[in-house]
């Protein structure tokens, strides 16, 4: 990103910006060197050359680096680097010309950052890509060379664009590999805990999306219920085995007990009742109902044989959320199945 500037003293400066990626960020040198240069090619005198770095968390110990590396390759080069926070340490002659709209210039340069790599639609597209190493029985995907964005939109059932963002996304995180002449993660196993990171982060309150219901249907099979479910919908099943209870259909169950988990479409009452479940505020459940929070992940790669249930990737990230007992769980799945397909 090029973009010119004027400080208040009316000095010009090109700039160049550059994120550093989260697997990348314990060296952030070659992105800062990379803007210096870009910076120093677009700038045309009198306008000064601006180089730019985002790093996600400016730490004592990222800036004397970045200081110690300028200072080594490029003594007297004006930059800056700043962090998703917005704290900003600047490195320009006459600074005091930038202190009062630094801020504003943080919020511009930091609010352009590229979306997220782990959105709901690019989750879908991450496990299409994985999923091609994995067992049909743990995953549902489409399973055909995928070569290019176009391939992947057409697979993925997606639009051209949104695949040509996500493959952006990978790439700057240099985690698109091409060399074999298809779409493949370089780094898979460093990507999904990179993933599971993420999920942790991203998880809201339980209070917010689950629900404790009994149902109508006695005696009570979640598995059965599940199916039936599934029958009438033709797109997306209005519920599907989460948690333990996806684990154990996929065969691979570590940690047993508690109750029975599922995904739903929707909490609002018509939905519970066609499913035949009732609210029960006593806490004497039957099943802990859920609301995915990235459900176009959840609900195209799901496993069809049978009752629905998660996929084996969704299973593995759900567990290491849990708190009961999930990481070992995760711990299980990674041995038996993602690390054996990806450490490698």
């Amino acid at each position: 990103m090029g973009d010119e500037w004027i400080s208040r003293g009316g000095t010009r400066f090109r700039i160049a910006n550059e994120a550093v990626p989260q697997s990348l960020e314990r060296s952030p040198a070659p992105f800062l060197a990379k803007a210096l240069l870009e910076a120093r090619a677009q700038a045309r005198p009198p306008t000064r050359p601006l180089g730019v770095l985002t790093v996600r968390s400016l730490t004592p110990l990222v800036h004397s680096r970045l200081e110690a590396f300028v200072g080594r390759v490029a003594p007297g080069t004006d930059w800056i680097v700043m962090d998703r926070a917005g704290r900003v340490a600047p490195h320009v002659e006459d600074a005091q010309e930038l202190t009062p709209t630094m801020g504003r210039l943080a919020t511009e340069l930091v609010g352009r950052r590229p979306p997220s790599l782990f959105s709901d639609l690019n989750q879908w597209l991450l496990k299409i890509l994985l999923g091609q190493h994995l067992p049909e029985r743990l995953i549902t995907v489409p399973r055909r060379p995928l070569r290019n964005a176009s391939t992947l939109a057409e697979a993925a059932d997606v639009s051209i664009a949104a695949t040509s963002r996500f493959l952006g996304a990978l790439e700057r995180e240099t985690q698109l590999d091409t060399r074999l002449g298809d779409l493949r993660i370089a780094r898979p196993a460093e990507l999904l805990k990179q993933w599971r990171d993420q999920s942790k982060t991203a998880r809201t309150h339980p209070s917010r999306q689950d629900v404790g219901v009994v149902s109508a249907r006695q005696p009570f099979s979640l598995e059965v219920l599940c199916s039936v479910a599934a029958a009438s919908s033709s797109r997306r099943p209005p519920l599907v085995l989460r948690g333990p209870s996806a684990c154990k259909a996929l065969g691979l169950d570590y940690v047993s007990g508690g109750l029975p988990e599922a995904w739903v479409v929707s909490f609002d009452q018509a939905a519970l009742d066609a499913l035949g479940f009732i609210p029960a505020p006593s806490g004497k459940f039957d099943v802990i109902l859920s609301l995915p929070t990235y459900p176009e992940s959840v609900f195209r790669a799901l496993v069809r044989d049978g009752a629905p249930t998660s996929d084996v990737i969704q299973c593995w990230l759900d567990a290491s959320v849990s708190r009961v007992r999930g990481e070992e769980q995760a711990s299980f799945i990674w041995r038996k199945v993602l690390g054996p397909a990806f450490e490698r």
